[in-house]
């Protein structure tokens, strides 16, 4: 039996002890061997009855914030001591067009309504015209926003086409082979935050620096959940 779905808490900025803390991690399971740079992957299979019944990003961060719909994956990127980016891929299943595209302007008004301020709206997008796509896999950006006067915080909200990407996490329900020829459209979304971290990249090189010499070799990331508010003596 499925469990519940699973709340994930997290801001940009925030530090990777305090998302560990509010998400309940186990640091032994989900931070043994782990490098001070990366991404945590969460992920709901549909071929595995005891996976959550999905995650569900609520953004808390600046002044800003937005729960979204469960989605089967979610990734969390961190620089360091601090989060970067976070994605949602959602929702559990593939969707018609229609009700793609609901889903888009739903979330779209529920990030405006939590603070965040209009950068490009595009709700004028038709199957047609996703798959017109150049260079890459047919997709359309719905809406990018600024958060709360920061414009180095910014989300995205994409409509794909699913039926073109590869199987794998990033697809949801994430199936072993390609899709038959005769399956009908459906799009998926992806929800992603992003910041611009030049002072993270500072940080993370300097600490690296004083412990191994080398500002490029990377080092555990315990090291920064003992002491996340480490900073250079200079």
């Amino acid at each position: 039996m499925a469990k519940p779905a699973v709340e994930l808490v997290v801001g940009l900025n925030d530090t990777v002890s305090d998302f560990s803390k509010s998400n309940g991690l186990d640091r032994e399971a989900d931070y043994h061997g782990r490098s001070d740079q990366g991404i945590f992957a969460f992920q709901a299979r549909a071929s595995v009855s005891s996976d959550p019944d999905g995650y569900i990003v609520t953004y808390k961060s600046g002044g800003c914030g937005a729960t979204l719909p469960a989605g089967r994956y979610v990734q969390i990127g961190y620089v360091g001591p601090k989060i970067d980016g976070i994605t949602s891929v959602l929702p559990m299943e593939p969707l018609e067009f229609e009700d793609a595209r609901a889903m888009a302007e739903d979330i779209y008004r529920r990030l405006e309504q939590g603070g965040w301020e209009t950068k490009r709206y595009r709700p004028e997008v038709s199957p047609q015209s996703i798959a017109e796509t150049i260079g890459t896999t047919p997709r359309h950006t719905y809406a990018l926003m600024v958060g709360c006067g920061d414009d180095e915080a910014r989300v995205s909200i994409v409509i794909k086409y699913y039926n073109a990407l590869p199987p794998g996490p990033s697809a949801p329900p994430v199936p072993g082979t390609p899709l038959p020829d005769d399956y009908p459209d459906r799009y998926i979304l992806t929800v992603g935050w992003l910041t611009y971290p030049s002072d993270f990249y500072d940080l993370l090189e300097a600490r690296r620096e004083a412990i191994t010499g080398d500002r490029n070799k990377d080092i555990g990331i315990d090291i920064w959940l003992d002491d996340p508010d480490w900073r250079p003596e200079k």
